[in-house]
């Protein structure tokens, strides 16, 4: 499909998961594409401007999802929503750093987006946004104030704590007595809704957010763990100070709180294709979504030999613990078999639950999560061979 379309000169984009799948699949079609006489360009994170915008000028270019959307908003920043394609174009005769000049891509034409479902319907309502620092002091005084007032109020008595809503409330009591305890801290404690706001974030920065299951604390960063993939992202933040807040409580330096410059979802980004396509193993399930939203319809394709995997009865227990032990011995004894073992889990805290489990086990095995996202390729050669198991999250 990318090689048809662009020997028709049209501009293709393959979105990917991640820079290692768009160095991979570069290098893997790359000889395929040259012989047919098109450009092929891989652009990633760690590219400057000039590589990234001569990359964008190839025929087929592969580069990550946010990649594409963040370089689109970029673009939209640079024009400041003068579009006007005649004036772009007078501007290029009498300025040799005209805006046209310096955009990265060529339009949004068509793109094939890798694991389509998780892009287009998992995280289609994840906001990308383009921000810049401000100066934080005051805001980082405020932040702490209202940790040690939410440690100051009692659960159930106070407060309650949704898990399932991921949302915290206050109560009339714990209204009250909010008041009694911010007397003194400031203008600003003054006002019960501010108060109120600043301390239900502390109250989900404490109760809500997880260490190695919403995030990972890396070189004294609190890094953001996408729930969908199990993959870092390390450039995106939480809101309103619940991210600040998260800092403090885990005791790494603050950064500081961002002034938003633009915004996008994927929703709303891959919308605007003129020609938009995806693969993923796992379409059908969500083919009512992505009619409904991209009027795209899903087309199967059959397995190139039959499937022999078959599905095993379900095996409940009544905790984690004895889950989790049955799990390993269920791995012990496949390794005995020297069959190789692929587990998926929920999360980074799970995965490495379950590694010291098999550890103990004396269980020989690789762990992928989002600890070990520069190892992935290493992890994944090795996934497969004989008695090997690799623990990953889903």
């Amino acid at each position: 499909s990318a090689a048809t379309a662009a020997l028709c000169s049209i501009p293709v984009h393959g979105g990917r998961l991640n820079d290692y799948l768009v160095t991979r699949d570069v290098e893997l079609m790359g000889p395929l594409y040259r012989a047919l006489g098109l450009s092929v360009a891989a652009v990633t994170a760690e590219m400057d401007e000039h590589q990234r915008r001569s990359g964008y000028a190839k025929d087929i270019v592969y580069c990550t999802n946010k990649q594409l959307a963040f370089d689109y908003l970029r673009d939209r920043i640079l024009l400041n929503g003068d579009q006007n394609r005649l004036k772009l174009q007078l501007e290029r005769l009498h300025r040799p750093d005209a805006r046209s000049s310096r955009l990265f891509l060529r339009g949004l034409c068509f793109a094939i987006v890798d694991e389509a479902d998780s892009v287009l319907v998992d995280e289609a309502r994840t906001p990308l946004i383009i921000s810049r620092n401000k100066d934080s002091t005051e805001q980082e005084v405020l932040f702490r104030q209202a940790l040690e007032l939410a440690d100051r109020l009692e659960q159930s008595v106070h407060f309650t704590i949704d898990v399932h809503e991921r949302a915290a409330s206050i109560n009339e009591r714990g209204s009250t007595y909010l008041g009694e305890i911010s007397k003194g801290l400031g203008s600003i404690w003054n006002s019960s809704r501010q108060r109120e706001e600043l301390v239900r974030q502390a109250l989900s920065a404490n109760y809500l957010f997880t260490r190695d299951h919403h995030y990972l604390v890396d070189e004294g960063k609190v890094k953001i763990i996408d729930e969908n993939t199990g993959r870092v992202m390390a450039d995106r933040s939480w809101e309103r100070g619940l991210h600040q807040m998260i800092e403090i409580k885990e005791g790494c330096e603050i950064s500081g709180q961002q002034e938003q410059l633009a915004r996008i979802t994927y929703q709303r980004f891959f919308r605007r294709y003129l020609r938009l396509a995806g693969m993923t193993g796992t379409a059908r399930e969500v083919r009512r979504e992505l009619w409904t939203i991209y009027h795209l319809p899903v087309r199967t394709i059959p397995t190139n030999k039959p499937v022999r995997r078959s599905r095993q009865k379900d095996s409940i227990f009544l905790d984690k613990k004895t889950k989790w032990s049955a799990i390993a011995a269920r791995i012990k004894g496949l390794v005995d078999k020297e069959r190789p073992v692929l587990v998926g889990t929920r999360s980074v805290e799970d995965s490495e639950l379950l590694s010291e489990l098999l550890t103990r086990h004396e269980v020989v095995h690789q762990v992928l999560n989002a600890r070990q996202d520069a190892r992935e390729a290493q992890i994944i050669a090795r996934a497969g061979k004989k008695a090997t198991v690799t623990v990953a999250t889903n």
